[in-house]
């Protein structure tokens, strides 16, 4: 599951791999016309892609100054 574009395309389709995520918070950034986010969360990995790699994207981020916190959540749901 991806972000939906004005043209009904997803702009995430390759799931929570480093690109996919970088992808996806550029096109945010330009679909908001800002610089940053303040606290984009993550909930769960949905994919077998390593966590500490998904841990170094998250990290890559916040240093490159696009998110300013980051929120994560792995609590599962009833």
């Amino acid at each position: 599951m991806g972000l939906r574009t004005n043209h009904d395309t997803y702009v995430n389709p390759g799931g929570l791999s480093r690109a996919a995520i970088f992808n996806a918070v550029d096109a945010l950034l330009t679909r908001l016309a800002t610089s940053y986010l303040v606290l984009p969360q993550i909930h769960r990995y949905i994919d077998p892609t390593c966590p500490p790699k998904k841990h170094e994207a998250l990290h890559d981020l916040f240093q490159s100054g696009k998110v300013c916190y980051m929120g994560a959540s792995l609590m599962q749901y009833w």
